[in-house]
C-alpha cells in the first residue's frame, strides 16, 4: 500500500487525509495542532472569500460544493444547506459546516491515523513516505520559506442561539459582516486584518456586534470571542514540489472550506501521477535507471 503523510490538521489537511485513505493510500497526518486550528474558529459556509486565482477557485469550489451538498444527506456529519443572504445578490442555497460537529467528523474518519508532532522539514519526511502532503497553512512561512503568504486576522464572535434562523453576509469594500446561525450558537463576524495577535480589544468586538445587532435585533448581548488567522496568498498553491514526493496545498484564503474537496481530489491526483512514476521506475530495468 502506498504510504502518504499529510501535515496540518486544518480542513485542507483532514479533507485530503480523507480522500487519499478512501483512495487506498496508507495515511499518517501530522500537526502541531489538532483541534486548536484556524479551521476550528472559521465560520465554515460555503462562499469563495478572499481567494485565488478565480478560475481555479470556481472549479474546486464547485467540486467541493457537490460533496458537501451530498455530506448534507449524511446523518451527523454536521454539514446543512442553507438560504444564504449576500447584500446585493439574490438568496441562494450553500453548504454551511459547523465546526464542532464537521471537524470531528472528518477526524473520525481518520482515526487512529492522526499523530501530534510539529514537521520541521518535509524532505526528511519524504524519505519515510511514498508522497508529502503539505496542508500546512501559514505555517507554510517558515515551513517552505513561503514568503508570499500573510496573515488575515479573523475575529468572531459567538452567542447563544435564542431561536435565529439566518445566514447573511455583507462585504462594503474591506468591511465584512455576517450573521450566520447554528445549532447552539450564532456566528458574528468579522474581520480581515492584516495582523496576528490575538489581542481583540473590546471596541473592536462591540463594532463587529453592533453591526451584526442592526441586521439581526434579536441577538443576545453576551458573547465569547474567538480569533483565527487566515493564510493569505496571491494564490493557492497547489503543486508538486518539482524533483520530489511532496504536494502542497495551502494559501486558502478564507475559502478554506468552500475548496476542499476540490483541492484534495487535485492532490490526490497529482499523488497518484508520483506513485504511478515512481512504478514505472521501479519496473524499469537496472541498465536503463542509471541513464
Amino acid at each position: 500500500m502506498t504510504r502518504a503523510a499529510v501535515v496540518g490538521a486544518g480542513v485542507a489537511g483532514l479533507t485530503c487525509g480523507v480522500v487519499l485513505a478512501d483512495a487506498g493510500f496508507d495515511v499518517t497526518l501530522f500537526a502541531r495542532e489538532i483541534r486548536a486550528t484556524t479551521s476550528a474558529v472559521a465560520a465554515a459556509i460555503w462562499y469563495p472569500y478572499h481567494v485565488e486565482p478565480r478560475a481555479k477557485v470556481e472549479r474546486w469550489a464547485r467540486a467541493s460544493y457537490r460533496e458537501l451538498e451530498r455530506l448534507a444527506r449524511v446523518r451527523g456529519s454536521g454539514v446543512s444547506m442553507v438560504e444564504f443572504h449576500i447584500a446585493g445578490s439574490a438568496p441562494q442555497e450553500v453548504p454551511l459546516m459547523e465546526t464542532p460537529i464537521y471537524l470531528p467528523w472528518l477526524r473520525a474518519r481518520l482515526r487512529g491515523r492522526i499523530h501530534r508532532r510539529t514537521i520541521g522539514d518535509l524532505a526528511a519526511l519524504a524519505r519515510d513516505f511514498d508522497v508529502v502532503v503539505n496542508c500546512s497553512g501559514l505555517g507554510a512561512r517558515e515551513l517552505c520559506g513561503d514568503a508570499l503568504l500573510a496573515p488575515g486576522r479573523g475575529v468572531v464572535l459567538k452567542t447563544a442561539n435564542p431561536g435565529i434562523v439566518r445566514h447573511m453576509a455583507r462585504i462594503d469594500g474591506d468591511g465584512l459582516t455576517y450573521v450566520l446561525s447554528r445549532t447552539g450558537d450564532v456566528v458574528l463576524g468579522g474581520t480581515d486584518d492584516a495582523s496576528e495577535s490575538r489581542d481583540v480589544p473590546p471596541a473592536l468586538a462591540a463594532a463587529i456586534y453592533a453591526r451584526c445587532a442592526a441586521v439581526e435585533p434579536r441577538l443576545l448581548k453576551t458573547f465569547e470571542i474567538d480569533v483565527g488567522i487566515r493564510p493569505l496568498r496571491p494564490e493557492v498553491r497547489l503543486e508538486r514540489e518539482r524533483g520530489t514526493r511532496i504536494i502542497h496545498n495551502y494559501g486558502h484564503g478564507g475559502a478554506g472550506f468552500t475548496v476542499s474537496w476540490g483541492c484534495a481530489r487535485d492532490v490526490l491526483r497529482i499523488a497518484r501521477a508520483i506513485t504511478q512514476s515512481a512504478g514505472r521506475r521501479r519496473s524499469m530495468p537496472a541498465s536503463r535507471r542509471r541513464r
